[in-house]
């Protein structure tokens, strides 16, 4: 009967202490900064708006991404071990070029292990005037910043900012804004200064 209480006890407990959690939207809590025990979530669901397939074709060119939400996931601030939690999203991608395979980590998105590791990830929301701007987004439209990384060129900084639309057909579209954010040191002489996807601007329609 003691074990029984004692049980009961520590269930209690655990409930009271998740429902004290600290919930920050995504969009208030800043790229950096995290509070021990929050909960950085996405409480509009505009991450959802991502999530899927996407496909940019154009000749016997194409670039693919799937993307896929993870809610309240543990995470831990490098350097300063801040543990919290946070909705963020994950993916992949396949890059084929006038016909021939790039580049294709879609696989990893099933077989992976680490979400963190993936290859597309983040949660940054930011405005218009976040870089890159946007001077032709609305006042009120936000987009997200994920990181995107080339594990054959991984001394590259890549960032990928995406905005959601909807066109006149009731398509639902992405546009991918793919460029170099941050500096780096070359690895060798005449080192490629992009990924094998090359910097530039994709639009993307959901399959």
């Amino acid at each position: 009967m003691k074990k029984i209480i004692n049980i009961s006890i520590i269930l209690i407990a655990f409930i009271s202490c998740k429902a004290q959690t600290t919930i920050i939207p995504l969009f208030s809590g800043g790229e950096y900064g995290r509070t021990e025990g929050a909960y950085y979530k996405d409480v509009d669901n505009f991450l959802n708006n991502f999530e899927g397939i996407w496909l940019w074709a154009e000749g016997n060119s194409s670039l693919t991404l799937e993307l896929k939400k993870i809610t309240q996931h543990q995470s831990t601030m490098p350097l300063t071990n801040v543990n919290y939690y946070e909705d963020f999203l994950i993916g992949e991608y396949k890059y084929v070029e006038n016909g021939s395979q790039i580049v294709n980590t879609l696989p990893q998105l099933t077989f992976g292990t680490q979400d963190q590791e993936r290859n597309i990830f983040g949660n940054f929301i930011i405005h218009r005037y976040i870089p890159p701007q946007c001077t032709v987004c609305p006042l009120n439209e936000l987009r997200v910043k994920l990181n995107f990384w080339d594990n054959e060129r991984d001394y590259l900084r890549s960032s990928l900012v995406l905005r959601h639309g909807i066109n006149s057909s009731g398509q639902e579209y992405i546009i991918a804004k793919l460029y170099g954010d941050g500096t780096y040191v070359e690895p060798y002489q005449n080192a490629p200064t992009e990924p094998r996807v090359p910097y530039g601007e994709y639009v993307l329609l959901k399959q």
